[in-house]
């Protein structure tokens, strides 16, 4: 014990006061019999020591369940290659009865959502609503096909498009909400992201969300260094917004001032915008408070501010995937997130195990969770594909610098 303290002294002493350990690709030195995927090596002239990462052999998996974090790492460790795989993508998903719609993944009758104007059969793996348009639907939209709604004559009508008048968000199409804009007559269909900063907008009473601002004002005043949840509906390009006035403004989410999210040390603190002032006038004037950085599994001694979601990456990775699998062929009340079990649209089920999907996970992870954040966000290659490959599952390709 005193060995290992002495030695994990010494290690500290190589960094700078605060400074991350770094894990960077470099060949090891494989003990007989035993293929190390991750070992200690020794910094060469001034440079400080690193560990050391190799790729395991292309049946073997790097076991590196017992590093979820850098602060788990002992001095003068290695990890090892073995069997066991540490994927865990796509999320297991499984079709509950009852519940999925015309267009949804299914594997049996009883899987499809089912009433007395709907006699919903599973074919070929897709859920087949037996109502056509014009048909009865009983005030409810699950009872009609994709592309339609139940309207007010309780019959299945075709979904409104962009710029259409409206009432309610069911009679939208797929990825659009119904609101008005203010000093503008009419609620209209509105395509999801379309929006800047500023405008002000309502939605009917019966659609109307959580008031994001008090999201906001609890996450600037409980846990700081937690994200604010974006709200619905996603009409603005920001994806985020806040009551103000008797309307819905939509403004910035909240974001790091300094997008590399990096900050030299441990020592220092991370400055996040939230756009929370009230005012409509008011929307692009931030409050700033601090957060506390990280280590992660990197290439460089920088600590890791945490990811925020109106921050560059992220909101690059939601408009990705999100906004796509939006505009895929699926009912409008499918699940937009394909991590939900019930109604799972057969086109996001069919690419469930792509970049596509794998993106929106990411989002969520990386910014709900900061040590998935930490722990990913300067790995080399070789480190995704070994230490952090539970968190990346072999999609790290154009999502690594």
């Amino acid at each position: 014990m005193k060995i290992i303290t002495i030695f994990a002294l010494l290690l500290a002493f190589s960094y700078a006061e605060g400074e991350c350990q770094v894990f960077k690709c470099h060949s090891i030195e494989q003990q007989d019999g035993i293929q190390l995927c991750a070992q200690q090596t020794e910094g060469e002239q001034n440079e400080p020591d690193f560990f050391g990462v190799e790729r395991c052999s292309p049946d073997q998996f790097c076991q590196a369940q017992k590093w979820e974090s850098p602060e788990d790492v002992l001095p003068d460790t290695s990890l090892s290659c073995g069997d066991t795989s540490t994927r865990n993508f796509p999320p297991s998903l499984e079709s509950m009865n009852g519940q999925a719609l015309d267009g949804d993944h299914c594997e049996q009758d009883s899987h499809c959502f089912k009433t007395e104007d709907n006699a919903a059969t599973c074919e070929a793996g897709v859920c087949r609503a037996s109502t056509k348009p014009g048909d009865l639907c009983s005030g409810n939209s699950r009872n009609c096909p994709k592309g339609y709604f139940c309207n007010i004559d309780n019959i299945c009508a075709e979904s409104l498009l962009k710029g259409a008048i409206c009432t309610r968000h069911r009679e939208c199409a797929r990825n659009h909400a119904c609101i008005k804009v203010k000093g503008e007559q009419d609620f209209v269909c509105t395509e999801y992201g379309t929006l800047s900063n500023g405008v002000l907008f309502t939605e009917h009473s019966e659609d109307s969300f959580k008031n994001p601002k008090s999201l906001l004002k609890n996450t600037l005043i409980s846990i700081p260094d937690a994200v604010g949840e974006m709200q619905g509906p996603f009409v603005c390009k920001s994806l985020a917004m806040m009551r103000v006035d008797g309307y819905h403004q939509c403004r910035s989410n909240q974001r790091n001032v300094d997008q590399t999210y990096m900050v030299d040390s441990l020592d220092q603190s991370c400055k996040v915008q939230i756009f929370a002032r009230d005012g409509a006038e008011n929307y692009d004037k931030p409050i700033i408070i601090e957060t506390t950085p990280r280590c992660g599994f990197n290439k460089n001694t920088s600590a890791v501010c945490p990811l925020q979601p109106g921050d560059n990456y992220a909101m690059d990775l939601f408009y990705d995937s999100f906004m796509s699998i939006g505009r895929m062929d699926c009912h409008r009340l499918s699940n937009s997130i394909p991590f939900e079990n019930g109604r799972n649209c057969k086109e996001v089920w069919n690419v469930r195990d792509s970049q596509l999907v794998f993106k929106l996970l990411r989002f969520y992870q990386i910014t709900l969770f900061h040590h998935m954040w930490a722990n990913t966000a300067a790995n080399e290659k070789c480190v995704a594909q070994t230490i952090t490959y539970n968190l990346w599952n072999g999609m790290e390709d154009g999502l690594l610098d």
